[in-house]
């Protein structure tokens, strides 16, 4: 494995050095346990709110209005058609498997926010929320972490990271997503990926991915794997492998500590690997892109009153909500 220093005055050249050639850092140490168990505690918070819509995408703006009114009836009706949505699918796609791929063509066309109603965004939703369970059984997600509390702002605001990101896409970037992962024990290899949908070569870069991780991450719990320099090498993990499961002779696995932040160029080949333990391997995933790019959540058309209530402008800008007033600022309960 190999290890990187941490990322301070006395060593940013060196640790800038380390991301250039091998296209990721460990951060050592960025936040403290109390901080990890704050988040934890909230986490347990939100799955709870969630219930069988655990790891959707994007808050469900509609459950937050009957929730915000105490329209139990009307909550419980909606989940029900959740649920019931979900065991059809799974029925269809056992007779009828091709379902399985439409499904998933029609979740991986980015939807035109500004062009869409409201229903139309929560039968979307719903569906990426279907698909990623059926896809990753053995993976909670809890995803908009945006809107799910005060707590998880410094996973987009903190300072040394944010330096990062800016080192790496330059100042026009904006945060495109905001997830938690944790993996069970039993999840198989990840597939070998770049998260960037074209090959680049050379030294401009469009995206990067920021893990927080809030447990220890090591061989047995599922460390990420990482192809050191493939960022490099122009071409995509499907181009250059039989089978992107596979192990590749030249990946290494990335093993830290709980507090540190594993910061990846998101053009170099990596993936999480099988997990063989019951140790937690929970990480928060900060992804963020050049300005130009579709976000993977439209943070502009997502966000509760809540959360709009703590933006300062600098929070805005890193969500791209250039004019706040003319957002589309939804008057809604966020997730509690």
């Amino acid at each position: 494995m190999q290890a990187s220093n941490t990322l301070d005055c006395q060593n940013v050249d060196e640790d800038l050095r380390f991301l250039d050639e091998n296209g990721y850092l460990v951060v050592k140490s960025v936040i403290s346990q109390e901080e990890i168990d704050k988040v934890k505690s909230r986490v347990a918070e939100v799955r709870k709110h969630q219930g069988a819509r655990w790891g959707e995408f994007g808050t469900s703006l509609l459950r937050e209005k009957f929730i915000k009114n105490n329209s139990t009836i009307k909550l419980k009706l909606y989940d029900f058609l959740f649920v019931a949505v979900r065991s059809v699918l799974r029925l269809v796609i056992k007779l009828v498997p091709q379902v399985r791929q439409a499904m998933s063509l029609y979740t991986r066309v980015p939807m035109d926010y500004k062009h869409t109603s409201t229903l139309q965004r929560e039968i979307r939703q719903m569906m990426l929320c279907i698909v990623e369970q059926m896809d990753d059984p053995k993976d909670r997600r809890v995803c908009d972490l945006v809107n799910c509390g005060e707590v998880f702002d410094q996973f987009y605001q903190n300072e040394k990271i944010l330096a990062l990101v800016k080192y790496l896409i330059g100042d026009d970037f904006k945060l495109s997503s905001m997830n938690l992962r944790d993996p069970q024990k039993g999840i198989k290899n990840q597939d070998m990926h770049s998260d960037y949908p074209w090959a680049v070569r050379g030294e401009k870069y469009y995206a990067c991915n920021a893990l927080w991780l809030l447990d220890d991450m090591t061989e047995e719990s599922g460390a990420t794997r990482v192809i050191c320099g493939s960022h490099k090498w122009g071409g995509l993990p499907y181009q250059g492998m039989a089978n992107v499961k596979d192990n590749h002779p030249d990946e290494i696995l990335v093993e830290a500590k709980a507090g540190d932040v594993l910061f990846v160029n998101s053009h170099v080949w990596h993936g999480g690997t099988a997990k063989h333990s019951d140790s937690k391997r929970a990480i928060i995933q900060s992804f963020f892109v050049h300005r130009a790019h579709v976000p993977q959540q439209f943070h502009r058309f997502q966000l509760t009153s809540e959360t709009a209530e703590r933006m300062t402008e600098a929070s805005l800008d890193i969500l791209d909500i250039p004019n706040f007033k003319k957002a589309e600022k939804v008057n809604l309960k966020s997730v509690s």
